[in-house]
């Protein structure tokens, strides 16, 4: 997949796409339908098939106070769309400029000039343009001016993925309600609804050095942006895989103030011990993926029973998480 900046000009060497556009943001199962019918239509029609995205959420620059955390990054983005056996992503810049941008121009720059659309696919609650103007249906007139066709897609269900006895059963699958679930460590459900466990990336950064220390459990300090959505405070069963390389790790995840070292509330803090590791991951990047809540943190008497606890997660973890094959 060729990734291509709206600022380097439209995708050159093609004469006809089918395309989508979207947030696009964890990448999850009606994003998925939607991105693998464009792949399928273009292959019919022997054309490219290409995507159309933000190199940031648009809220963050409409209205930074209400901006969603995210759910991936833009690289996990990225990696996520290719792996849907797409031809090419092309990101738009979302700033000032676009956010002024009418919806007729917003076709003629983007849809027809960017990346030669013939055929659009969104959902169907899909706006654009400037203050939302644009709908699948003011997108199909400019088409039937233009020479392109527009399908809207009705929206993916819960139910599609999950059990129908569900209270949130009969919602559309979104970026919004699989936050909600990250942050209320309900795992499972927003594992199924993104299919692939949630998972985050930064760099590994020192830390107080209690871990190999005291506690005789070394961990992995993760710095993270802050626009990602991070997991409730509690243990995680989970795996650490460092960037660059296909294997991951099984690890014990903690996320929270360590209120056994600091009583009154310490810096929020994501820890994994990572299991059958020996090596140095100090200023590398990784990715940390949470499969299972396995506790509450807790403020413990003392250090031998926390000890204690750590070596139960650990067991725990061993149990709870398969890793499949490097």
């Amino acid at each position: 997949m060729e990734v291509i900046y709206d600022r380097q000009g439209p995708i050159a060497g093609v004469d006809a796409t089918v395309m989508t556009i979207g947030t696009y943001d964890g990448i999850h199962h009606g994003h998925r339908k939607i991105v693998s019918e464009v792949v399928r239509r273009a292959k019919q029609r022997f054309f490219a098939s290409v995507v159309v995205s933000f190199d940031r959420h648009p809220l963050s620059v409409l209205r930074p106070e209400m901006a969603p955390l995210r759910l991936i990054s833009l690289d996990q983005k990225i990696e996520l769309i290719e792996s849907l056996g797409v031809d090419y992503l092309y990101l738009l810049t979302f700033d000032d400029e676009r956010v002024s941008q009418s919806a007729r121009d917003f076709v003629y720059d983007v849809v027809i000039d960017g990346v030669k659309a013939k055929e659009v696919l969104v959902g169907s609650n899909f706006r654009f343009g400037h203050k939302r103007e644009g709908d699948v249906e003011f997108l199909s007139a400019v088409g039937s001016e233009e020479g392109f066709d527009v399908f809207g897609v009705g929206l993916s269900m819960v139910s599609e993925v999950l059990k129908s006895t569900r209270p949130d059963a009969d919602q559309p699958i979104s970026s919004t309600l699989i936050r909600r679930m990250i942050t209320s460590a309900d795992l499972s459900s927003a594992s199924a609804l993104l299919h692939r466990h949630h998972s985050l990336r930064g760099v590994v950064v020192g830390g107080d050095q209690r871990g190999s220390g005291e506690l005789g459990y070394p961990t992995a300090n993760l710095e993270i942006p802050s626009q990602l959505a991070v997991p409730l405070d509690g243990v995680y069963a989970g795996t650490l895989r460092p960037l660059g390389s296909s294997q991951p790790y099984l690890a014990a995840i903690s996320i929270g103030t360590r209120p056994t070292f600091y009583p009154s509330g310490g810096p929020r803090l994501i820890e994994s011990f990572v299991l059958d590791f020996d090596g140095d991951l100090y200023g590398r990047e990784v990715e940390v993926g949470f499969v299972e809540y396995l506790r509450p943190q807790i403020a413990y008497e003392s250090i031998e029973e926390l000890i204690s606890q750590i070596s139960k997660d650990v067991r725990d973890v061993r149990v709870k998480v398969v890793l499949g094959p490097p």
